[in-house]
């Protein structure tokens, strides 16, 4: 395994975005509304240039006065280069008329009025609110499509307001995205650059990740383990060795620095994503084994060895040409979903669960200990987060790991600093009922040393640390591996980092998948194998 660890020379070259500037006053709005869809600043180019069409990922030809048989030659041939092509109002009208659509002038000339839109649904319109309301700047309408283009979206007075190629990477719109008077219109542009910039493509590169993490995306891609300010990767259990806050061995590490990369606050929709062919899935530990090992546990514990102890157990499925995108899109459902495909591992996380945040010096972590699945009848799923919250076992699991934690983050701050800011609440996710504490502190170190000093998570060790963590390699009798490492991204001084639960790794055509629970003098051992097979619910998602 290898991992990028020495700062860089220089940046990766990046995404490129050109928007090709008609004259309009509202070019450079547009920009800044690409940049704020997917956190790429766009380079904004005049359409009247009479140079080479410059290198770019996705042009975006913008709106302007005038008819399209007017409008500049660079603009005319980026339409029919290969490189995928969005084309807003005017741009949306050269398209058209490009492949031989009329443009004419309109019956209703619209300037500065708000419309309400229809459109398919699908698309760059999935997840987009029907009927749209727009902001419309345009004298001339977009008829006779020919069969190359394909409508998407009309206005109450029957015009068009949107159409693709049928079979070109191109789409246009005849409103203005960037309008204050359209409110979804970062939304419609962040579809239309995902679209053009074909992500799905991205996935086939040697290492590709896909973080949605605390209601942010970050979706990156590289040829190699690259160069650049931002680092991608994940860590195994025993990536310090199997010591609480031991050196990194770095074989047990992988990442790298992203050459693509897109940013921007918000998760993209539900995507559906295809069934996976599969075997059956086998659990290494039948139900009388993990109750054994549960006993075993409180054993430890009644002699003083350890007040928690967090066992797990391994489940694996072998599967037909495993496609780790659509696999990703099928689990997605936790606060800390992840993809990560390296030439070593791929991982994919459903994870609920924040590690650590680094932000402006200031260090978080969230454990969590308690569990419930969530129920489909309001009131049963009402009564399962009322006995999660009132539970005295769950509340004592958190709070012992909530001490572990706030222990752990002295190493990293001012030990003054450490504070638990929420205690034993209780969070509710598409799957699952989730008992959560919050511990901050102001950060000595870097994120990485962070990291390093927290590690392994102790919500995932139990306490003492050390000796829960001897314990319990003696009983599980093998390491873990990737399941409860922990897997992030770090930009500077700011990183987040998930806790590798509810986490497929994907090697070849087997998946394997970590599950367990935390063990009390308190756990019932039935109760426990039950937690087991409720949290294979991520896994079954995936499949």
């Amino acid at each position: 395994m290898s991992v990028p660890t020495t700062s860089p020379k220089s940046k990766p070259q990046g995404l490129r975005i050109v928007v090709v500037d008609n004259g309009d006053s509202y070019t450079q709005i547009l920009a800044a509304s690409c940049q704020r869809a997917i956190g790429v600043a766009p380079q904004v180019v005049d359409a009247d240039l009479d140079i080479p069409i410059p290198e770019a990922d996705v042009f975006v030809i913008g709106p302007g006065p005038g008819h399209p048989s007017q409008v500049g030659s660079l603009a005319r041939r980026i339409v029919h280069s290969t490189t995928p092509v969005i084309g807003i109002c005017l741009g949306h009208q050269l398209l058209a008329y490009e492949y031989g659509a009329t443009v004419a002038p309109a019956k209703n000339p619209s300037h500065g009025l708000v419309s309400t839109v229809s459109h398919c649904q699908e698309d760059v319109f999935s997840a987009v609110p029907s009927p749209l309301e727009v902001m419309r700047y345009h004298s001339l309408d977009v008829t006779d499509l020919p069969s190359c283009l394909l409508p998407l979206a009309t206005a109450e007075d029957g015009s068009n307001m949107a159409l693709r190629h049928a079979t070109k990477p191109q789409w246009g719109v005849q409103f203005h995205p960037e309008s204050i008077g359209t409110p979804n219109g970062v939304l419609l542009l962040r579809n239309l650059l995902l679209h053009a910039l074909e992500l799905r493509s991205w996935a086939k590169q040697p290492y590709f990740a896909w973080l949605e993490f605390e209601g942010n995306t970050t979706i990156a891609c590289a040829s190699g383990i690259g160069v650049g300010d931002t680092l991608i990767g994940a860590c195994t259990y025993e990536a310090t060795g199997g010591k609480d806050a031991g050196a990194w061995h770095k074989d047990q590490i992988v990442g790298f620095r992203p050459e693509k990369m897109v940013q921007f606050s918000g998760t993209l929709p539900e995507i559906p994503g295809k069934a996976t062919s599969h075997g059956k899935v086998r659990i290494r530990h039948s139900r009388e084994q993990y109750r054994s090992l549960v006993r075993r546990c409180q054993e430890f514990i009644r002699t003083g060895d350890s007040y928690e102890l967090c066992l797990t157990t391994e489940a694996s499925v072998e599967v037909e040409d495993p496609d780790p995108l659509e696999m990703y899109l099928r689990a997605r459902g936790g606060a800390m979903n992840g993809l990560l495909i390296t030439p070593e591992v791929t991982l994919i996380s459903a994870s609920p669960e924040l590690f650590l945040r680094c932000r402006n010096g200031t260090i978080t972590t969230l454990p969590m200990k308690g569990t419930r699945p969530r129920a489909s009848n309001a009131e049963e799923d009402a009564a399962l987060r009322e006995e999660l919250r009132t539970s005295t076992k769950d509340r004592a699991e958190n709070m012992m790991v909530t001490d572990v934690l706030r222990n752990d983050l002295t190493r990293s701050c001012d030990p003054l600093s450490v504070e638990v800011t929420r205690l034993c609440e209780v969070m509710s996710y598409p799957q699952w009922h989730q008992m959560i504490s919050e511990i901050s502190g102001s950060l000595n170190v870097d994120p990485l040393e962070a990291l390093r000093l927290a590690f392994p998570g102790g919500s995932m060790t139990g306490a003492p640390k050390q000796r829960s963590m001897d314990i319990l390699r003696e009983l599980e009798g093998r390491p873990r591996g990737w399941y409860s490492g922990a897997m992030g991204i770090v930009q500077g001084e700011n990183a987040t980092f998930s806790m590798l639960i509810r986490t497929a790794v994907l090697r070849g055509s087997t998946l394997t998948y970590g599950a367990g629970g935390a063990i009390t003098q308190l756990s019932d051992p039935d109760e426990e194998y039950d937690e087991v097979l409720a949290k294979l619910s991520a896994l079954y998602r995936m499949l």
